[in-house]
């Protein structure tokens, strides 16, 4: 017994490697999901960079609608197809699969304006219900009623999912 006290080799025991496989364990399982966090942000984060690029999307395709431009003139929509413009053209032209409203604005001083608002709903007001959230896009255009009087409008496009 005296023999034991004075040497000074040590032997580890099973009771003694378990303290450290435990700190092994939990280290992975930090890491990894620290990983698993941030793969999660990331697919978030470009998949909402998708649906804002689908709101600027629809409102070029907006300023080009040969229903609704006048003469096939980029950024210059015709009056009367202004006031003609429904949910159904745009849904069959364009086929957003998400909630949509589209809000023609004319900012113009002429006493009479040509606004129009066409959507496939009204624009949500709990943003913490919606999977992809809201998103709006907007762009100046012109209003063209005759050959002397064009009206400044603004064309804004509210999407959501």
């Amino acid at each position: 017994m005296d023999r034991t006290r004075r040497s000074r080799r040590a032997i580890a025991g099973f009771l003694e490697e378990i303290p450290v496989l435990l700190v092994v364990v939990i280290s992975f399982l930090l890491l990894f999901s620290a990983i698993s966090v941030a793969l999660s942000a990331l697919s978030s984060r470009e998949s909402s960079t998708t649906f804002a690029t689908q709101a600027s999307s629809l409102v070029e395709g907006l300023l080009g609608y040969r229903n609704l431009t006048y003469q096939g003139t980029y950024g210059v929509f015709e009056a009367s197809r202004v006031m003609n413009l429904t949910e159904s053209n745009i849904s069959w032209e364009f086929h957003p699969s998400y909630g949509f409203q589209v809000n023609i604005t004319d900012v113009s001083d002429y006493p009479l304006h040509y606004d129009r608002v066409v959507g496939n709903g009204p624009v949500p007001t709990v943003t913490s219900s919606l999977h992809q959230g809201i998103y709006v896009a907007q762009e100046p255009v012109s209003i063209r009623v005759s050959d002397v009087e064009v009206h400044n409008a603004i064309v804004e496009v509210t999407i959501w999912e």
